[in-house]
């Protein structure tokens, strides 16, 4: 059923912006193999040590269970809902065969938020905790990327894209601050989605220690998944270039792992694999093994969709009783006592 009013051409403005990013993404690709010699990448990727480069490609696809972890410590500590680890398992890998192919993967949070706004505890419990995880990755990826640039000599070219990106970045939130003290149009519009969201009631009634212990914990669990992905990606190095040193190395893949926070981009395709193109050489890596760790890297993300399009899979075939839905943290505590006085 279409919304009165809604365009009839916005589906097929969706739909070539995605082709547009992925036609991008896999042209910059291209163009990595076109200026190097992908013989030479097909000659790294043939004599890698896959003894080192299995492991760490399946390391790379559970990593993600960090990410669960994080979604089910935000959602008890900001929300009050108590999310079963086997339903928050398989939505959040389901979600990212959706965020696979969206721009900075926000077709995964809008899954999250769909598969469990039905909860009792309604649209803010499901938005909530996942709006709450996003912040906070970002922030951990830009402390350790921000970080990591002291580590490498960044070339300058490189150093002035970033500064320029980091800049606008600066100008666009800048503009929607002064577009919310300035115009009484944004600012009801944005009080409005707050409202419905329950942003407004969640900053109300939700004790300030309980939610800096929600934010801050959450941080501290991007940090750990964003850590452990990049040491495992540094184990993808060794397996291709047999040696390189270790905080310099793991200090590019940092910046280089910074292409996630485009918008634009999906997955960093492209952008990520020209930045380990320019940084990984910086530390005494090849440009050709660079591309190489990415092509591993990127058979991390595939085995992920596949674990992803397997929970979607088994999750249809689970009987009802079986797929247990979020409940809220009191709801749990009743089950408990009622058990306890029955026994």
């Amino acid at each position: 059923m279409r919304v009165p009013g809604e365009s009839k051409s916005r589906p097929f403005t969706l739909r070539l912006g995605t082709a547009l990013r992925w036609g991008f993404g896999l042209c910059v690709v291209a163009a990595l193999l076109l200026f190097f010699d992908p013989r030479e990448v097909a000659s790294n990727l043939s004599e890698a040590d896959w003894r080192l480069a299995v492991p760490a490609i399946l390391g790379l696809s559970l990593v993600h269970l960090l990410g669960v972890a994080a979604w089910v410590f935000l959602s008890s500590e900001l929300s009050g809902t108590a999310l079963p680890w086997r339903y928050a398992a398989k939505s959040y890998y389901a979600a990212q065969v959706l965020g696979s192919v969206t721009p900075g993967n926000i077709g995964a949070d809008a899954y999250r938020i769909y598969s469990t706004a039905q909860a009792p505890s309604g649209l803010q419990g499901a938005v909530v905790p996942v709006a709450g995880q996003r912040i906070t990755s970002y922030l951990a990826l830009l402390a350790l990327g921000a970080s990591a640039s002291f580590l490498v000599p960044l070339p300058h070219g490189f150093a002035l894209t970033m500064a320029i990106l980091g800049g606008a970045l600066i100008v666009l939130l800048g503009l929607g601050w002064a577009a919310l003290r300035l115009i009484p149009e944004a600012r009801q519009r944005a009080a409005h989605l707050a409202r419905r969201l329950g942003l407004v009631d969640l900053w109300a009634k939700t004790p300030r220690g309980r939610l800096l212990k929600g934010l801050s914990g959450g941080f501290a669990l991007a940090v750990l998944f964003h850590g452990t992905s990049l040491l495992l990606t540094y184990v993808l190095v060794l397996s291709v270039s047999g040696h390189s040193d270790v905080f310099p190395t793991l200090a590019a893949l940092a910046i280089a792992r910074l292409s996630m926070l485009l918008p634009f981009s999906v997955n960093g395709l492209g952008f990520q694999e020209g930045a380990l193109t320019i940084l990984l050489p910086q530390v005494g890596v090849a440009s050709e093994a660079a591309l190489a760790v990415s092509a591993l890297n990127r058979l991390g993300l595939l085995l992920t969709i596949g674990f992803g399009i397997a929970a979607m899979a088994t999750g249809k075939r689970v009987s009802g009783g079986e797929r247990e839905a979020p409940r809220t943290a009191w709801a749990h505590a009743v089950d408990a006592v009622t058990r306890d006085g029955a026994q």
